[in-house]
């Protein structure tokens, strides 16, 4: 799992990783992260859905609150999030 590498106008290289319909899954959302390992300059977009189905989904929300303070993150609300 690579993300895209871009480079700046500074010169730093930072990633963009698309993650979508995570369903209240935080042991899958712990994963993803522990595989892509984010860094302060890259970018986590989700792609809605971080609730619904699974036993977890307040979990994952404050997951990717706490994420975004340390990276970049842009979070989309999904259809099942009204």
């Amino acid at each position: 799992m690579n993300g895209e590498s871009i480079e700046s106008d500074s010169g730093e290289r930072s990633r963009q990783f698309v993650i979508g319909d995570l369903h209240g899954q935080l042991g899958a959302l712990e994963t993803m992260l522990d595989i892509i390992s984010p860094t302060e300059q890259d970018q986590v977009i989700f792609l809605g859905d971080f609730i619904d189905r699974g036993q977890r989904s307040n979990e994952v929300i404050q997951r990717i609150l706490e994420l975004g303070k340390r990276t970049k993150v842009i979070a989309l609300r999904g259809n099942h999030m009204k």
